[in-house]
C-alpha cells in the first residue's frame, strides 16, 4: 500500500488562522506645524476672535540736560486684529450590529467604536495640520495633464487624497474610489476634467494657514498690511523669480527676521524638497 501522509491540504479543515494582537497602522503621523502652535479649546465662543496688539513703542523718550525740556509725552499704540471663526468637523457612523459584534475579545481584535473614534481624532489632526500649512483655498492638488471625460486622473500629488473622499475637481463633484499612486487616482464615475483643475474637498470652507499669515501684502485679521508695515512678514521672494537655496541666503533671511523682531527664529519650516537641498 502506498504511503499517504497527512499534508497541509488534508488537514486544512482543522487549521486555524493566527491573529496577532492589536491593529497595526500604516498611516503617516507627522504633524510638524500642528505640534508647534498653541491651542485653546475651552475659551472659544462668539462671532469673532479679536486680539489686541501693542504694535509700537512710546516715542516720549529722550536724553535731556539739567533743567532742559523733557521729551513730549507719548503713549503705547494699539490695534485690534479680527478673525472670523471657522469650523472643522469629523464625522463617522456605525451600526448597532457592528458595536455588538465587536464588543469583546472573542468577537473582534478591537471594539469598532473605540477604533473609529481614535482613528477620527488622528485623521482630524492630520487634516488640521494640512489646513494651517495652507492658504485657505482648500486646494489639495492640481490636475496634471488629464483632459476630457475620464475616471483615471493624474495630479501633481495624491498626498492629501484618500479612498472614499468626496472632492470637487474643477466644478464637478466626484468620489475617489482608489488612490492608485503618488500622482494618480480613480473616481467612481467619469466626468469632464481639464489640465490644472483644482482638486478640493467637497466641504472646503477652510481657515487661514501660514501661507496667508506669513506674507507682506494683502489683509489678515482685518488689518491691511499696506497701511501697517509692522503687520508685514519678512519675505525673501526675489520678486517671484526662482533661485537656488543656499546657506548664505538662509542667513540673510534669519538676519532680516532678527532685525525686525530683535529675536532669532524659533524654527524653520519648509517643504521636503528644500530640506533635502539644505
Amino acid at each position: 500500500m502506498a504511503e499517504s501522509p497527512a499534508t497541509l491540504t488534508t488537514v486544512d479543515g482543522i487549521l486555524k488562522n493566527l491573529y496577532l494582537p492589536t491593529i497595526r497602522e500604516n498611516i503617516t503621523k507627522g504633524l510638524v506645524l500642528y505640534e508647534k502652535i498653541q491651542r485653546n479649546t475651552e475659551d472659544v465662543s462668539g462671532r469673532k476672535a479679536i486680539i489686541s496688539i501693542n504694535y509700537g513703542r512710546n516715542p516720549g523718550i529722550g536724553s535731556a540736560a539739567e533743567n532742559a525740556a523733557l521729551p513730549n509725552a507719548g503713549h503705547q499704540p494699539y490695534k485690534q486684529a479680527e478673525y472670523e471663526m471657522k469650523n472643522l468637523y469629523g464625522v463617522f457612523g456605525l451600526t448597532g450590529q457592528s458595536i455588538r459584534a465587536t464588543r469583546n475579545d472573542a468577537g473582534a481584535l478591537a471594539k469598532t467604536l473605540d477604533r473609529e473614534m481614535k482613528g477620527l481624532v488622528r485623521d482630524f489632526k492630520n487634516e488640521l495640520n494640512r489646513i494651517i500649512n495652507g492658504d485657505a483655498s482648500g486646494t489639495l492638488t492640481l490636475v496634471n495633464g488629464t483632459t476630457g471625460s475620464q475616471t483615471v486622473i493624474t495630479v501633481d500629488s495624491t498626498r492629501f487624497l484618500v479612498e472614499g473622499m468626496e472632492v470637487t475637481v474643477g466644478t464637478d463633484e466626484v468620489t475617489i474610489s482608489t488612490v492608485d499612486s503618488d500622482t494618480q487616482f480613480t473616481t467612481t464615475a467619469a466626468f469632464t476634467v481639464a489640465d490644472n483643475d483644482t482638486v478640493k474637498r467637497k466641504a472646503d470652507d477652510e481657515a487661514n494657514g501660514i501661507a496667508n499669515v506669513i506674507d507682506d501684502s494683502g489683509t489678515i485679521g482685518a488689518i491691511a498690511r499696506a497701511s501697517f508695515a509692522w503687520w508685514k512678514a519678512v519675505e525673501q521672494g526675489n520678486s517671484g523669480t526662482l533661485r537656488d537655496m543656499t546657506i548664505p541666503l538662509l542667513q540673510t533671511l534669519q538676519t532680516a527676521v532678527e532685525k525686525k523682531t530683535n529675536d532669532l527664529p524659533n524654527f524653520y519650516l519648509s517643504k521636503h524638497e528644500l530640506r533635502d537641498v539644505y
